[in-house]
């Protein structure tokens, strides 16, 4: 009985996580029904894959509302969602001639671009390995990136 639980735990963290990582990349839009005095009567919020879909599907919406009645207009704006501040980090082994660590170096980068701010982390950790190294003289050495989540 532990282990279905375990199991299930996993399932669902893995399920979670993956649903957070799909929301970064959806797009909103919202059309908004306006009289004419440009006041807002309501508001049609859609999201999609790319802009486009979003705010397609939101006219799309407000406009099969407005049909039938005169002296109402649909206004589209596109809303972006917040871009998320994130923070990576990167781990750099030295390793001996055996292949065995003999000392790591850390290095933690923050950015609004995963792949970009991960790779400033790699960079920053693999620079304080090779200056270690050099300052050292260990020649049959070698840094050895290893990436922390």
């Amino acid at each position: 009985m532990k282990v279905l639980g375990l199991l299930f735990l996993v399932a669902f963290t893995c399920f979670s996580t993956k649903a957070e990582a799909n929301l970064e990349n959806i797009n909103q839009c919202s059309s908004h029904l306006k009289d004419s005095y440009g006041y807002t009567l309501e508001i049609f919020i859609n999201y999609g894959q790319t802009r486009r879909e979003a705010c397609s599907a939101a006219t799309y919406q407000c406009e099969s509302y407005r049909r039938g009645q005169r002296g109402l207009h649909c206004e589209t704006s596109i809303t972006s969602p917040r871009p998320v501040y994130i923070t990576k980090s990167c781990r750099s082994n030295l390793l001996n001639a055996y292949g065995r660590a003999f000392v790591w170096f850390e290095a933690i980068s923050s950015g609004y671009n995963h792949r970009q701010t991960q790779r400033e982390a790699c960079r920053e950790a693999m620079r304080h390995c090779r200056s270690y190294k050099r300052q050292r003289g260990l020649h049959r050495f070698r840094c050895q990136l290893d990436i922390l989540r």
